[in-house]
C-alpha cells in the first residue's frame, strides 16, 4: 500500500468495479459525491468520510469529543457543498474502544447535533461496533440539487481558478497544536482545524449562477487537489502563489515559529474551502455575484492546456514542487 498513492488506489477500485451497471447513478467513483438522477429537476448526491483516531484526531476531553463530532458531520457536508447541493441526512458508522467512556459518546454525539441544527442536516441512523484499534467514525451524507451539479470535470482552457475563504488557517493550527503553542495568537487557526465550516450557501450560489465549470472542496491540500481537477478535466493549471488568500495573522504567526508559509498554503489539506474555475469572459459579472451574495472568494489563477501544474511567484515560473497530503 505504501507503494500507491490514494488516486492511483481509487483508479484500482474503479477498474474493478467499471462491469457493474450503474443504472441511473450518473457520476459514481471519483468525485466529491456520486449523483443519481431522482427527476428531471432533482438530482441525489451520497458521499462518506472517515476520520481515525490518530490519523485524523486525538481527543481526551469532553471538549475535544464536541469538536469532533461537529468536524467529523461538516466535511461530509463540505463534499455536498462542492457540489453545489444541500444536504438531506446524514448516517453514523462508530467504531469505539473499549477504553472509551460512554461520556465520550455523549459529547461526540452533542458535536454532531451542533453541526446537524446549523446546516439542517438530520442524523437518521447508523450503526456501532467494538474497534480493537482506537475511535473509528465514518459519516455518510445524502443530499440533493435542483439542477445537475457541479462535477470535477468541467474546467475548460482559459476559465480563471478561484478558491473562497483563506488558505493554511487549519494547517498552521495544526502545527501549533502539535507543538503546544496553544495561545491567543493560535485560537483562530485552532478553530478553523477543529470546526470547519461546509461553503453550503456559496456552493449553492455557484451552481444557480451557471458560471462556475468545475468545483472540487479542499481536504488534502491545493496543490493535492487542483490535481484531481487536472485529471478529471484533462487541462492544466498555472497557479500565482502571491495570490493565494490568507488570514492577516497567517505569514506573522509563520515567520514568528519558523513554519514554511507555501508548505501550509499548498499541501496542509483540511481547509474545506472550495476550489473552482469560472468560465473565460465571465470574470466580471462573477465578481458582481460575489460582492452582491458578500462571498469570500480570490482568483488565483488560470485554466492551460499542457496538463502540467505550474506555479509562479511575481509571473516567474519555480522550480519547486508542491504535493498535497498523501494518505498512503
Amino acid at each position: 500500500m505504501s507503494s500507491l498513492h490514494e488516486f492511483e488506489m481509487i483508479q484500482r477500485i474503479q477498474r474493478t468495479l467499471s462491469s457493474l451497471s450503474k443504472l441511473d447513478w450518473l457520476v459514481g467513483i471519483g468525485d466529491d459525491a456520486a449523483v443519481r438522477k431522482i427527476s428531471a429537476h432533482h438530482f441525489e448526491l451520497i458521499t462518506q468520510d472517515i476520520l481515525l483516531e490518530k490519523i485524523h484526531f486525538i481527543a481526551k476531553t469532553a471538549k475535544d469529543f464536541v469538536k469532533l463530532g461537529w468536524k467529523a458531520l461538516a466535511v461530509n457536508l463540505s463534499d455536498i457543498a462542492a457540489m453545489g447541493g444541500l444536504p438531506i441526512g446524514a448516517v453514523i458508522g462508530l467504531g469505539i474502544p473499549s477504553s472509551a467512556n460512554i461520556r465520550d459518546v455523549d459529547s461526540l454525539y452533542q458535536g454532531l447535533k451542533e453541526c446537524a441544527e446549523k446546516y439542517h442536516c438530520p442524523i437518521v441512523g447508523g450503526d456501532t461496533n467494538r474497534s480493537k484499534s482506537g475511535w473509528v467514525i465514518a459519516v455518510t451524507v445524502v443530499g440533493e440539487c435542483k439542477s445537475f451539479p457541479i462535477l470535477r470535470k468541467g474546467a475548460k482552457i482559459g476559465d480563471s481558478l478561484w478558491v473562497t475563504g483563506t488558505l493554511g488557517d487549519a494547517a498552521l493550527g495544526w502545527k501549533l497544536k502539535q507543538q503546544r503553542i496553544l495561545n491567543k495568537e493560535g485560537e483562530h487557526f485552532l478553530r478553523r482545524l477543529e470546526r470547519p465550516v461546509p461553503r453550503l450557501d456559496w456552493g449553492g450560489e455557484f451552481l444557480r449562477s451557471k458560471m462556475v465549470t468545475g468545483m472540487i472542496d479542499l481536504s488534502d491540500g491545493l496543490a493535492g487537489d487542483v490535481r484531481h481537477l487536472m485529471e478529471a478535466s484533462g487541462v492544466g493549471f498555472e497557479i500565482e502563489l502571491e495570490k493565494i488568500p490568507r488570514d492577516p495573522r497567517f505569514s506573522l504567526v509563520c515567520n514568528k515559529h519558523r513554519f514554511s508559509p507555501y508548505s501550509l498554503l499548498l499541501e496542509g489539506g483540511e481547509d474545506y474551502e472550495l476550489l473552482f474555475t469560472v468560465r473565460k469572459g465571465e470574470e466580471m459579472r462573477f465578481e458582481n455575484l460575489l460582492q452582491k451574495k458578500s462571498i469570500e472568494a480570490t482568483c488565483i489563477g488560470r485554466v492551460t492546456k499542457n496538463r502540467k501544474l505550474v506555479f509562479l511567484e511575481n509571473a516567474k515560473k519555480i522550480k519547486k514542487s508542491f504535493v498535497g497530503f498523501q494518505h498512503f
